[in-house]
């Protein structure tokens, strides 16, 4: 497969009253630079794009693939250099999909550690029917979901039993995986019968919880309320034990912590007992983290190490964006600065970008 080379004859103008200067640009350029500069195109940088951040493909290994694939050479700096480029571009994006996260009835949200030029970082996912949302920041508190939520969220938060998650005033359904989990861990260490009882009690409580959850169409409205009553009941009485092993003490506590956040799956349409689904898009975007701001850093991406970054996917159809990725990498920067690290592509009929989070609403 050989690449494409286009040659673009810039005219460039000066004023002579006021010494404006005027440079033309064709849709297809990806930078302003003249002279000898060499451009590699909107589709190469869509592709590496999304080799990088879709697929875990470390610049290193992007810049073989280009070259052995398609004959095109060149470094893991330029490639980072492009994606700084893109940032202004991907700022509307961005702020369509946090509006439409914001508006959602429902949100899954996890974290994972991440690292932005070596130093510890965190990973957020956010996401909710058709839109994900992704953010890189050095902390792990309240205040990163504040950001992205908005501190006027009006749906329900599904995530797990994290601190950060706590001083958030929006509805919440803890991951009952999580405690299931938990309640195995008691169950296979050597426990006191007692302790190992009660973890066995809860764990069939959660599971029957979602055993009722699933078969709610199917039950008269009267009937499930009374189901989900007696579930309730039976859950005030385990949680009145005092069990004297350490764990089981542990889970009881945490459990009394969270009593109010535990079944908000049987009252809440669209609510789910688990947090799979943040789990899930967490997955793939974390295959990067290992290489992750050790180039932009080379290229000399002040924003890439700011950890403002953003990852986000929704449906093209239902946004209105552009049809593919290089279609924003052809458009004219808005500004001359790199405004955090950025880039898009479409995969299928999915969006998935990585756009600046100085765009957020407010």
């Amino acid at each position: 497969m050989q690449p494409v080379v286009t040659q673009f004859d810039i005219e460039v103008a000066r004023c002579a009253e006021c010494g404006w200067r005027a440079q033309a640009r064709h849709p297809e350029q990806t930078s302003d630079a003249l002279g000898a500069a060499v451009q590699i195109g909107p589709r190469a940088l869509g592709l590496a794009a999304e080799m990088k951040h879709a697929w875990g493909v470390p610049y290193r290994k992007v810049t073989g693939i280009l070259e052995r694939g398609l004959g095109l050479r060149v470094s893991p700096g330029t490639l980072a250099r492009a994606e700084q480029r893109l940032a202004a571009q991907a700022e509307p994006t961005s702020y369509h999909l946090l509006l439409a996260l914001r508006e959602s009835g429902v949100v899954h949200g996890d974290e994972t550690g991440w690292k932005v030029a070596g130093e510890k970082a965190w990973l957020w996912v956010f996401t909710a029917e058709g839109v994900t949302v992704y953010t890189i920041d050095r902390r792990r508190s309240h205040e990163v979901a504040e950001r992205i939520l908005g501190t006027e969220f009006q749906g329900v938060l599904g995530c797990d039993c994290f601190l950060a998650y706590e001083p958030l005033s929006c509805r919440q359904q803890k991951c009952l995986g999580h405690l299931l989990r938990r309640c195995k861990e008691i169950q296979e260490e050597p426990r006191p019968a007692e302790a190992v009882r009660l973890s066995r009690q809860v764990a069939a409580l959660l599971r029957g919880a979602i055993t009722l959850w699933r078969r709610q169409e199917q039950m008269e409205a009267q009937r499930y309320a009374r189901a989900c009553e007696r579930l309730e009941g039976a859950l005030d009485r385990l949680l009145a034990q005092e069990p004297p092993d350490e764990a089981a003490a542990r889970l009881v506590k945490l459990l009394r912590k969270q009593r109010q956040r535990l079944f908000t799956f049987l009252y809440m349409a669209g609510v789910e007992p688990t947090n799979n689904a943040a789990e899930r898009a967490i997955r793939p975007a974390g295959s990067g983290a290992e290489d992750f701001g050790r180039e932009p850093e080379r290229a000399g991406g002040e924003g890439a190490c700011r950890g403002d970054q953003l990852v986000a996917d929704l449906s093209a159809a239902r946004a209105g964006l552009p049809e593919s990725g290089h279609h924003i990498a052809a458009q004219s920067p808005a500004a001359s600065h790199s405004v955090g690290l950025a880039w898009s592509t479409l995969e299928g009929t999915t969006l998935v970008g990585l756009v600046a989070a100085s765009s957020l609403p407010s």
